[in-house]
Formats: C-alpha cells, sequence, structure tokens
C-alpha cells in the first residue's frame, strides 16, 4: 500500500535545536512533560551530565538549559536510558540512574528537585538496594495528587523485576520500594524499558514487557492509589511475540478524558495503538511515544532512520519529523502536541518540534 507522507515543512512548526553547540553532538535521549500551569519542561543528557530547559509558550521557545547535576558517576544515555522529568504545582523533578563504574555493573536511581529550574537540590537515592537499578530503565511522572512515581527494572534478586515508589512532598522522601510486577518464570524482559501513564481519577498504569513461555508481551500493571498499591497485570494485545531475545523496545502508556487505558507498542517489526486490551496496527516500526489529549492519541516512532508524527491511527496525518533520528517523545501542550528527538547525522544533538492539533 502507497501512503502519502508529509514532510515537515511549515516555518512556524521547524524543529529547532537546543541543546548548546558545545554539547549538541553528545546530547541525547530528550524527555518531556507538561506542568498543569502549561510549562513544557524538557530534560536531556550529554557526558553523564544532566540537562534541563523550559518552555512557558507550548513550545515555541525554551530557556538556555541549565546543568542539574554535580559529577556522581556514569549515567547510562541511549536505548530510551538516562533522565527522566516530571512537574507538579511547585516543583519540578528529574531523576536519573548513576553508577561509579556504569556500563552495567552498578547503578542507583536518583532524584533531584525544583522550584523553578534553575537551582536544583539532591540527590535523594530512590532505590534501596545498592546497585540493583544498574539496568538503567526506569520511568517517572506525576498523578492527580501531585504525588511523583517511579517505576524500574531490578536487578536485586535472581531475575529482573518491576519495582516501583513514590514521594508526597515533591521529590525530598521516596516511599519504601514496592514489587510492582514479578513474573512466574524468574524474569521480565530484561531491557526493555517500563512506562508509566497517569488517569483522570488518580489511577497509575505501569506498562512493562513480560517474558513468559518465550513469549516478549507487553503487560500493566494499574494503582488505584497513586502508586501505593499495584493490581495484578494483565497482558494487552491479542498479538504474541515470541523471541529468544530482548527486543530493547518497551512503548508508552496513558489514559484518555474517561479513565480508559491507552498504550502504543511494538510486537516483531508492527507498531499497535491499544485501547484496553484490544489493538490496532498503526505503522511500522520501533520506538513508539504516546501522549493523549481528551480522548485523541498523538503518537511518534521511529521507522528506519527517520522520525514520525501521527495522530492516533489516522495514516492521512501522518508526517516525517526528521531523517535521521531517534528516541522521539511527545507532550500535549495547551496549543497541542509537542515532539522531542535526537537527531543524528549532520547537525546531530536535541531537537524539538510544535505539531498541529488536527
Amino acid at each position: 500500500m502507497l501512503l502519502a507522507i508529509a514532510v515537515l515543512a511549515n516555518a512556524q512548526l521547524r524543529p529547532v535545536q537546543l541543546a548548546p553547540s558545545a554539547i549538541a553532538a553528545q546530547a541525547n535521549q530528550p524527555q518531556l512533560a507538561a506542568a498543569r500551569d502549561g510549562t513544557i519542561w524538557m530534560t536531556f543528557g550529554a557526558n553523564d551530565t544532566i540537562y534541563v530547559c523550559s518552555s512557558k509558550d507550548s513550545g515555541r521557545s525554551f530557556s538556555p538549559p541549565v546543568v542539574v547535576n554535580a559529577p556522581s558517576g556514569k549515567m547510562p544515555l541511549g536505548m530510551r536510558r538516562g533522565p527522566r522529568i516530571a512537574a507538579n504545582k511547585s516543583r519540578v523533578v528529574v531523576s536519573a540512574i548513576f553508577g561509579a563504574k556504569g556500563g552495567g555493573k552498578d547503578g542507583d536511581l536518583l532524584a533531584w528537585r525544583s522550584g523553578d529550574g534553575e537551582k536544583w537540590e539532591g540527590p535523594e537515592v530512590v532505590s534501596d538496594v545498592p546497585g540493583a537499578a544498574r539496568e538503567g530503565l526506569h520511568a517517572m511522572g506525576v498523578g492527580m495528587d501531585d504525588a511523583f512515581v517511579m517505576a524500574w527494572l531490578d536487578l536485586s534478586g535472581k531475575g529482573t523485576r518491576v519495582l516501583g515508589c513514590f514521594s508526597s512532598n515533591g521529590g525530598r522522601d521516596w516511599s519504601a520500594n514496592k514489587i510492582v510486577y514479578e513474573s512466574p518464570s524468574g524474569t521480565v524482559c530484561e531491557c526493555c524499558h517500563p512506562s508509566l501513564g497517569f488517569g483522570p481519577f488518580g489511577e497509575v498504569a505501569a506498562m512493562f514487557r513480560n517474558s513468559l513461555g518465550g513469549a516478549r508481551d507487553m503487560f500493566v500493571a494499574t494503582s488505584p492509589d497513586g502508586g501505593r498499591s499495584w493490581a495484578p497485570s494483565i497482558k494487552i494485545g491479542m498479538q504474541t511475540w515470541e523471541i529468544a531475545a530482548c527486543p530493547m523496545d518497551g512503548g508508552a502508556v496513558g489514559f484518555d478524558s474517561g479513565g480508559g487505558l491507552v498504550s502504543v507498542w511494538r510486537s516483531q517489526d508492527k507498531l499497535y495503538l491499544g485501547r484496553g486490551v484490544a489493538s490496532t496496527e498503526f505503522a511500522q516500526g520501533k520506538n513508539p511515544w504516546l501522549a493523549m489529549a481528551g480522548t485523541t492519541p498523538y503518537v511518534v516512532w521511529q521507522s528506519g532512520s527517520g522520525v514520525y508524527f501521527q495522530i492516533g491511527t489516522n495514516t492521512a496525518s501522518r508526517t516525517r519529523l526528521a531523517e535521521n533520528g531517534t528516541d522521539p517523545v511527545v507532550v500535549v501542550s495547551k496549543d497541542g502536541p509537542i515532539v522531542a528527538w535526537r537527531q543524528t547525522g549532520p547537525d546531530p544533538g536535541v531537537y524539538v518540534a510544535r505539531m498541529p492539533a488536527r
């Protein structure tokens, strides 16, 4: 089937490079967060350093990136490893995994906090067992009660588990780590990143790739109380991917305005948009991400070397954002979706673009 793909050409929506020229070539793994006051926050990593910038005008302009962390070891960066960011009404929190040795030999989950995005406090150690977060993969966000929630791949036992915790005081203190999911096979998929979604009634969803009987399929565990307790997980999607390896691709999860679960993920070379446990194929590729506006999902992904944007399963809205890019993410501002990605090839670095809502 032939598909016409729009190329991002509108001058108003043309992507803008955010990383300073001195670190542009190393800037990687951008992450976005939309605060309720309309501020758009971005974090990315470069050379074991975390940077943060923000936009007060729905992504039309961003503040100069500031450094969050003092030197604190090695930060895994790549394949969805790197810092995460979230903001409530009074604090913005950045999280990342650092180890003295790096390279998967060690790693603790850390969190920094700020009231203005300029002056940072921390880090606080979030993971209870030293070195147990060494896989370097985690997720963070903020719920309706303004509590920050994290989930990550834990290696404190024989296999890989999904653990979680929360902070109800703006990232200063974190709860004891709780098991989100522990696979009866002894391990979940070892290097696919978990993701978190936050619903309109205080619910939280943690999505991860499981490993059961040779199948590497997506599962979701839900919490009705902001990450304080977790219900048994369920498989999403009807397809099954049997593969004797880790695909290194975790997808993304969210909720619509009615509390319905929405997700995107990869199975083999196909990408699916899920509503509840049902799903629809919408593209071929990898590394999908999702943001919700009411009942409308905005999705981004990588196909070949290109980065793409689409409104739900509407292929007529498909837009190529970059010929050479990786690991795109998307959030929704009051004026529509905003996409960020790591550009490769000529003029590498972190880029951001505003997209039309319809």
